[in-house]
């Protein structure tokens, strides 16, 4: 839009030149133009401006309506793009449910061959039962022979030791029956020579005759005194070890003996004698 305006306070004349071009929907000048010449009072300038104004809120309309159909193609772009978003997300979800529905294919093929080999583990353990079980029961058959063979030595084995039992049994009393024999031989002997030895034993003295005490080193022998009846004869036997508390008289002929003992100390003192004892050998003994 041009207009030109006289100067202020010019009230006879105004020129107005006024050229509108039109602009179809989408901004394309038409080529139509509006001229307006008014050469009239002040009234007349704001019947141009009116119409410029309006020329302008036209174009404005236009500009609006321009925008709005931008907006709407880009709203429709928006929501083309938004259902394209949309389709991808379904066709993931697709896939996703697809490569789901492929794991749980795999899965189910997995335990059924985890399943197959659970089956197979099973029967190959039930045959490895069923063999230990032959092989255990062939065992204790093994066994069983085993044991009557054995049953079977040992009885022929208790059979031939109960023999030797009855043979060594045998030889013991033949044994015993020789022991018997020489044990008999010996009491014999031992009697023979028991009757014709005399043992005699004393103590050791302690003190003298006036009650002083006697060492054991005071002491130098015994002297034992032997007499006969028939006989008549007399024997003195010195003992010179004084912690010697026994002796024993072999030899003596058929007789009856009365026995006594005196101490001598290291100063040649003797006690008085002990009582006498008896001891009568008889021939018949001193014969054996």
């Amino acid at each position: 839009m041009k207009y030109l305006t006289l100067a202020a306070g010019a009230m006879a004349l105004s020129l107005c030149s006024v050229v509108a071009q039109a602009k179809g929907p989408n901004g394309v000048d038409t080529g139509s133009a509006l001229d307006c010449s008014v050469v009239q009072r002040g009234w007349k300038l704001r019947e141009c401006e009116r119409l410029a104004a309006e020329q302008e809120a036209a174009e404005l309309a236009e500009d609006e309506a321009a925008r709005l159909a931008a907006e709407q193609e880009a709203a429709q772009l928006a929501e083309d793009e938004a259902a394209r978003l949309a389709a991808e997300q379904e066709a993931a979800r697709l896939a996703e449910d697809e490569a789901a529905r492929l794991a749980a294919e795999q899965e189910a093929a997995r335990l059924a061959e985890a399943e197959a080999a659970r089956l197979a583990a099973e029967q190959e353990a039930a045959q490895l039962a069923e063999a230990e079980a032959a092989r255990l029961a062939a065992e204790q058959e093994a066994a069983q022979l085993a044991e009557a063979e054995a049953a079977r030595l040992a009885a022929e084995q208790e059979a031939a030791r109960l023999a030797e039992a009855e043979a060594a049994r045998l030889a013991a009393e033949q044994e015993a029956a020789q022991l018997a024999e020489a044990e008999a031989a010996r009491l014999a002997a031992e009697q023979q020579a028991a009757a014709q030895e005399t043992v005699l034993s004393w103590s050791i003295p302690t003190t003298r005759q006036n009650g002083e005490l006697l060492s054991p080193s005071e002491l130098a022998a015994y002297e034992i005194y032997i007499t006969a009846d028939q006989s008549g004869g007399e024997q003195v036997i010195v003992v010179n070890d004084p912690m010697q508390t026994s002796y024993t008289i072999v030899g003596l002929a058929p007789d009856t003996y009365h026995f006594a003992i005196s101490a001598v100390d290291v100063d040649g003192l003797r006690s008085e004698l002990s009582i006498v004892v008896d001891k009568t050998i008889a021939a018949s003994v001193a014969a054996l």
